[in-house]
Formats: C-alpha cells, sequence, structure tokens
C-alpha cells in the first residue's frame, strides 16, 4: 500500500514532502464517492483500543493532560478497515482535539508509528495547521485493513518523547498496550520528561481530547460486458419478432446503458433491451455500441452487432410430371416450396421451349401432341424478403 509521505516541516522524523489535498476532495467521516447520491458499496471505519465510537469513520480518544511537567500516553493502535464492497482510495487520517485546546495543542506532540518505524512525529497544532492530515493516498481493497500507532506527549520541543524506530512487533510492548513502536518506555511511569520540562502554566491546566477521523474517496470500479455481443438473422427474422438484452458482470445494483454510437434500425433502451426499428432489414450488418453504469459509479462499454443474411428457400415440383403422348394436353402441374415468407416468386434460368412456368410456379406444355422424351427446366425461387433457392423440374412423355 501506498501513503502519503510525512508533513514536511522541520523537526519532522519521517519522510519530508507531503502532497496535500485540496479542500472538497476528501468526504471526511463520511461515506462518498465521486458523482454519487448513495452511500452503500463504500464504508472505511476506525476503531482503537479503548476509543469512542469505534467502527465508525470518527472516533476520540481518551482526554489527556501534563502531569506535572510532563505527559506521554500509552500507545493507541488506530485500525482502519474497509468494510464497503468497493475499493477506496486517498486514504488518510486527519487528527484533532475535540476540546480544541489551542494553548496545550500547541505543546503536545502527536507520534504516529507505522510498519514498526516513526512515520511523523509534530506538534498537533502542525498537523492541524495542514488539513489535520497526517497520512494519505493509501488504498484499500474491500475487507482489508491497515494500522497504525499513535503517542501523544508534551513538550515545547520536538524529543524523544516518539521513541526509536522499532524493528519488529511485541504483543505488549509497553503497559500492555500491543502495536507497533519502540518497546522501551522512555520515560518510566511517575517519572517527569526531562525535555518537557517548559510547560506553562496554563497549558498544565488543560486537557485535550485526541480524535481521529477517516477520509476517502470510492474508486469506480469496472463493468465488463458478457454475452450477447450479437446475433446472426435471415431477413425474415428481423422484423418485429427480433429481440435480445445486454448483459455485464461486475455491477452494483440497476445497470444504466447509454448509447454513443447509433444505428438507425437498432434500438438500445436504458436497460439494454435490444430491438429492431424498420424491419426487417435488408442484408448486412447493423452495430450499435454505447456506455453502461451502476448506481455506485462503476463504468464500462458494451457493443453489439446484428448480422443478416438471406434465408435459403427449398423449391421442388414433387417428382416431376409424367404423361401418356395422347394425354399431353390435358397437362399441368405446381411447383412448391418451404421455408418462404409470403408467396414466392419463381424465374427461369435454364428453359424448354415446350413447358412453361409462371411466375406463381404454375407448369404447363406448349405447342402441339409431344414427342415421347423427357423435358427439363429449371430456376430460382425468391420470397419478398429476399430468402432464395433453386429449383428443377422433368415432364416425362411416353407412348
Amino acid at each position: 500500500m501506498t501513503k502519503f509521505r510525512a508533513i514536511a516541516m522541520a523537526g519532522i522524523t519521517g519522510i519530508a514532502g507531503l502532497s496535500l489535498v485540496g479542500a472538497g476532495v476528501y468526504a471526511a467521516g463520511s461515506l462518498s464517492r465521486p458523482q454519487l447520491t448513495t452511500t452503500q458499496g463504500l464504508s472505511v471505519v476506525l476503531s482503537a483500543n479503548g476509543a469512542a465510537g469505534n467502527y465508525t469513520p470518527n472516533i476520540s480518544l481518551g482526554s489527556l493532560g501534563p502531569t506535572g511537567s510532563s505527559f506521554m500516553t500509552a500507545p493507541a493502535l488506530i485500525t482502519i478497515t474497509n468494510n464497503g464492497t468497493m475499493t477506496a482510495s486517498e486514504v488518510a487520517l486527519q487528527l484533532s482535539d475535540q476540546g480544541n485546546n489551542t494553548i496545550l495543542e500547541h505543546e503536545t506532540w502527536m507520534c504516529l508509528y507505522s510498519n514498526g518505524n516513526i512515520f511523523a512525529n509534530e506538534p498537533l497544532t502542525t498537523v492541524k495547521g495542514y488539513g489535520q492530515t497526517a497520512i494519505g493516498n493509501l488504498t484499500l481493497a474491500p475487507g482489508a485493513t491497515d494500522s497504525y500507532t499513535v503517542v501523544y506527549y508534551a513538550g515545547t520541543n520536538e524529543n524523544t518523547g516518539c521513541g526509536t524506530a522499532y524493528t519488529g512487533y511485541s504483543a505488549t510492548p509497553y503497559n500492555g498496550y500491543s502495536g507497533q513502536y519502540n518497546s522501551t518506555e522512555p520515560y518510566p511511569t511517575g517519572t517527569t520528561n526531562s525535555a518537557a520540562g517548559s510547560l506553562t502554566n496554563a497549558a498544565e491546566s488543560g486537557t485535550i481530547t485526541p480524535t481521529v477521523t477517516v477520509s476517502y474517496i470510492g474508486v469506480p470500479g469496472t463493468i465488463t460486458q458478457i454475452a450477447p455481443f450479437g446475433q446472426s438473422k435471415t431477413v425474415a427474422n428481423t422484423g418485429s419478432a427480433f429481440g435480445d438484452q445486454l448483459a455485464v458482470t461486475g455491477s452494483s445494483g440497476p445497470v444504466t446503458y447509454v448509447v454513443t454510437s447509433s444505428n438507425s434500425h437498432l434500438k438500445v433502451t436504458g436497460s439494454g433491451a435490444i430491438t429492431t426499428v424498420g424491419g426487417p432489414l435488408a442484408v448486412g450488418t447493423y452495430t450499435v455500441s454505447g456506455t453502461d453504469s451502476d448506481t455506485f459509479a462503476d463504468t464500462g462499454t458494451w457493443t453489439y452487432t446484428l448480422t443478416v443474411t438471406k434465408g435459403t428457400i427449398t423449391c421442388t415440383g414433387s417428382h416431376g410430371g409424367e404423361v401418356h403422348w395422347s394425354h399431353w394436353g390435358d397437362f399441368n402441374d405446381q411447383l412448391s416450396e418451404t421455408g418462404a415468407h409470403g408467396s414466392p416468386t419463381y424465374t427461369i434460368t435454364s428453359s424448354d421451349d415446350h413447358l412453361h412456368v409462371s411466375s406463381e410456379g404454375r407448369i404447363t406444355t406448349d405447342g402441339d401432341h409431344l414427342p415421347a422424351g423427357t423435358y427439363t427446366i429449371s430456376g430460382n425461387c425468391k420470397d419478398s424478403y429476399g430468402d432464395s433457392g433453386t429449383w428443377s423440374y422433368t415432364l416425362t412423355v411416353s407412348k
């Protein structure tokens, strides 16, 4: 996990160079996400030993004040937890004083430990002056946690009240409180802090109540389109009966679909239902695409292609005709088909002078008495949607 670097001030004991966050970027102590009206899906909370308001975005540590000329609190292990269903980004801890005792805040130092090292060691007034942000740029996936240990001590100047870097983890390094910090108490209980002996009388009479607030923004997730990505249909099946439904994965809650590249023959509703317009459609390819989003600002893209092809008609003249020579004048027959939409039109591609085929597929003979023999004619058939097929017919005349 990446964290903000510690506050860049003289006297800091961490890494220099804080990138400050402008007002309004963080939603301190609230559930937030860019451009959202809902708070579901994102919930980052805090907890600390003995704190009030645990498992909320705001907690208050125990009130503290100087004893004699100095004090040092027992370390408090603060845990940040993402209880939401989405990633939280730019997670930061903000520290302040609930009572706003500006005199004592000036002489109260906040020491923050992270991963076994001193992350920051600054007066509370300095931390507050920089938007209260002690850490930031932390990314927490759903269910993930991160922890820091904070110690408050009195003094007019920075001193070793923060302790030295701790190289490991001890379950009970100081006064029975677990955490990552120096395993040696710099000022044993009942002794004074020699480096903090110049506290003012006004400061000695006051107390502060350290408060810790988590601030963060949400990271919109990505919605991924899944099948169907399109269909292939014959002309006749692209009329009013055609329909399909877009589908995605990775969304939270209802998904809204928006068309960004349209096609006049495909209609896509906000819920992702697809129908054709002005069908049956001509043979060709029809594509429409756009974006999608859910109620948590997760976004994605989608595309859909409808391929329209000709259907196939099976045209036939049954088994052909067979007549005796003396009965040829009474002959007629009818071509038939399967798979056509409406009545097909028949055309001749290979003719015979003695056979006639009408556009409706009616077969008759031409001329006087046909000699015994075989007469064949063939052609194409086509319906009003462009579906087509071929046919062949043979007439056998015998004595």
